[in-house]
């Protein structure tokens, strides 16, 4: 059998099973699409001229060589319609292999999944074991070779030595032995030669296991499954040498009896551990009981343990808030400008805050370790069952949520120093954005300045260089040093001058300042006016659940009417280069709540500072903003 090599192992235990094989070569290997193939087959099982007919439904080809993968009508049945194989025997198909084809029908179907990789195949979709045995039971009573061979191997060869693309594991199930158990009953047998053969095959796979093993000894789950591997090749080497003594008939029943045995054992073992297991969880809720009926008989214990449960809790939930915190107040942090901002004050608050916090959780675990330990150890060597009460006891005290309450003003005292300095370094951006576009408008409009004045001084220079060379053309009447006489046509010469006079007084027109229109008696026209306002908003600080949020309940009443835009009142300057039109209210805040396990509650608390606004109208058709705005 030719191994698969159309896909590259995945899993570890594909890869070991590779290694012991000998793997393949991949460099520049090309296949037919599995769609392709699967068309193919399916061409084949409808349209044959012939029942043995041959036809290639994939090629393999690398750099070195190539392989064509053929297959006849009844190899296609056994892989896309297994119910059709009776009646094809039946016309005349044969059940044994024929030259040309890349498996025989008896090999494929002993396992028709992995006969479907032979031919790039998905294994989905395939025959169930019992489907693959019956196959296997048609084809013999047909008259299919039980000593079957493709190349120099035989199908029981296949199933119980090798690792490849039909056989993928060592591994003696009850499966495996009952076909080769069916292949014996229709006359199979193992020579010496295929004995020893087989043998060999084993041996290198062991060998490869135990080179790997030694390879990677620090990837625990590759040796445990490498070894297992090994375990399942050296089992198979005992039952070839069983084979050799007692042939296979005998050699195949015995191992039958024997797994069944071993399989009963098992069994039973796991049934002793699942009631020894029970009895010991009995025992152990027998002893918890009377420990508890003995401290619930004791005033003075019941007290203690209620001591120790309730300073247990406390501990619990100090360690709870600073788990919360263990990266740093999450308060400290927040959005500005929609970019990353830390407060340094908060972060200082809240060091000095975790400190206190993890000062009290070192002094109320001190004090319970303390106490539980004298509880526990009252009771000698039943400490455990003891430590079991106090830990139930600890987890099912009330809630204390009284020292939540303690630290929640400090936590949201640490949100306001974040959401000011937040809020004073937005002011800070805006201002140096502003101020940064103010001064780029300023070295545009000196860009300009600079460049006109550039452009006249050239032109001026240009001009007086071309009168000069006429001026000189004219009095001369000739080109010095040209060697040869040049007259000049005193018509054309005219015509060319005053078409020259021409450009010089175009140029003229727009040579600088100092001629253009005074651009300060031209009247200011300012681009937009106030057409709508103040409106006045009132503060805002309301929890909303999802549902609200989503409907626009907690959305800011920013709104003009058609034509306007929101603008913050008194913020509008008519000479003013650009406008800052408001999107939303001063010191908007959209914050999640959470619950006490720090998980999202499904609502939000919506807060902003009351404010004024006017709306903003466009004197010009251009550029104007219309409609309203809505957060």
């Amino acid at each position: 059998m030719l191994p698969s090599c159309r896909k590259l192992p995945k899993s570890i235990l594909t890869f070991t099973i590779a290694l012991a094989i000998g793997g393949c070569a991949s460099k520049g290997v090309t296949v037919t699409p599995s769609q392709n193939v699967q068309e193919n087959l399916s061409d084949l099982l409808n349209t044959y001229s012939d029942i043995n007919e041959v036809r290639t439904v994939t090629e393999v080809q690398s750099e070195l060589e190539s392989h064509k993968f053929s297959a006849t009508p009844i190899l296609a049945a056994i892989i896309l319609e297994p119910r059709l194989v009776p009646a094809m025997l039946s016309k005349g198909a044969s059940p044994n292999h024929i030259v040309g084809t890349s498996i025989s029908p008896l090999a494929c179907a002993s396992d028709p999944k992995n006969c479907r990789d032979v031919f790039g195949l998905s294994k989905n979709g395939v025959s169930s074991d019992n489907q693959a045995f019956s196959l296997m039971k048609t084809l013999l009573e047909t008259g299919a070779d039980p000593d079957d061979r493709h190349k120099t191997i035989s199908v029981k060869e296949i199933i119980l030595c090798t690792t490849n693309a039909i056989n993928t594991s060592f591994e003696l199930t009850e499966k495996k032995i009952n076909t080769i158990k069916l292949l014996s009953e229709y006359g199979a047998t193992f020579s010496d030669e295929e004995i020893t053969r087989c043998e060999e095959q084993v041996q290198k796979s062991i060998a490869n296991y135990e080179k790997l093993i030694r390879s990677f000894p620090e990837r625990t789950e590759l040796v445990k499954e490498v070894g297992l591997l090994e375990t399942q090749a050296r089992e198979t080497l005992a039952l070839l040498d069983n084979i050799k003594e007692r042939g296979l008939k005998q050699s195949l029943t015995q191992w039958t009896v024997n797994y069944r045995k071993e399989q009963k054992r098992k069994v039973e073992e796991a049934a002793e551990r699942r009631r020894l297991a029970e009895l010991k969880e009995r025992k152990r809720r027998q002893k918890l009981a009377a420990i508890q009926s003995y401290i619930d008989q004791d005033a003075s214990l019941t007290s203690a343990l209620s001591d120790i449960a309730q300073r247990g809790a406390e501990k619990n939930t100090v360690e709870w808030i600073l788990l919360q915190n263990r990266f740093g107040a999450d308060e400290c942090e927040t959005r500005v400008g929609g970019e990353y901002f830390k407060s340094k004050a908060c972060e200082s608050s809240a060091k000095t805050l975790i400190s206190q916090i993890k000062s009290r959780y070192s002094s109320l675990n001190s004090t319970y370790q303390k106490q539980r330990d004298w509880f526990i150890g009252l009771f000698g060597k039943n400490a455990s069952f003891v430590e079991e009460i106090v830990d139930d006891r600890v987890a099912n005290v009330a809630s204390t949520d009284e020292i939540k309450q303690q630290y929640a003003p400090a936590f949201k005292q640490l949100r306001g120093i974040t959401d000011a300095e937040a809020s004073a370094e937005s002011s800070a951006r805006k201002r140096q954005k502003q101020q940064m576009m103010a001064d780029f408008m300023n070295n545009i409009q000196n860009t300009v300045e600079r460049t006109n004045r550039m452009l006249d001084r050239n032109m001026a220079q240009t001009q007086q260089v071309v009168n000069q060379a006429y001026a000189s053309q004219r009095s001369s009447g000739n080109y010095a040093g040209s060697g040869y006489q040049v007259r000049s046509n005193a018509s054309a010469m005219r015509s060319l001058d005053k078409k020259l006079e021409e450009i010089d007084r175009s140029f003229s027109a727009n040579k600088g300042t100092k001629e253009r229109p005074d651009i300060a008696s031209v009247p200011f026209k300012p681009s937009h006016r106030v057409c709508g306002g103040p409106f006045n908003v009132p503060a805002m600080n309301k929890i909303f659940d999802i549902k609200a949020l989503n409907s626009g309940k907690a959305d800011p009443p920013i709104q003009c009417s058609a034509g306007g835009s929101p603008i913050m009142e008194g913020r509008y300057n008519p000479k003013a280069q650009y406008i800052n039109w408001l999107m939303e209210p001063p010191n908007y805040k959209k914050e999640a709540i959470r619950n006490e396990n720090g998980r999202p509650s499904g609502r939000f608390r919506v807060s902003w500072d009351a404010f004024s606004f006017e709306c903003l109208c466009s004197n010009s058709s251009g550029g104007q903003r219309s409609g309203s705005y809505q957060q």
